[in-house]
């Protein structure tokens, strides 16, 4: 399941850097052998900053940039999670 809750101007705001932007960090759990392939999609993707394999679960750490909470939420679900080898995410926004 995923869950985005944001608030503009008030406590839980996630605004980063000063620029009106929102940040997250999406941990990837992905079939095994597939973690190369993945991370190079996820790569490609607009807004992702960086991703890794790891050892262990997740097997993936994502850290992703967007305008808006809406072009988040669209990089998430409609892109990282539609790559073929991806199980599931679990999203964390960045608050300070």
């Amino acid at each position: 399941m995923l869950l985005l809750w944001l608030t503009k101007g008030g406590k839980g705001d996630a605004v980063v850097n000063g620029k009106g932007e929102v940040k997250a960090f999406v941990l990837m759990n992905v079939r095994a052998g597939t973690s190369p392939e993945v991370v190079s999609r996820a790569r490609q993707i607009p807004g992702v900053i960086s991703a890794n394999a790891c050892w262990g679960r997740p097997g993936i750490f994502v850290v992703l940039e967007a305008p808006n909470e809406k072009v988040l939420s669209d990089a998430v679900l409609n892109k990282l999670q539609l790559i073929q080898g991806v199980e599931s995410t679990d999203t964390h926004l960045v608050i300070e």
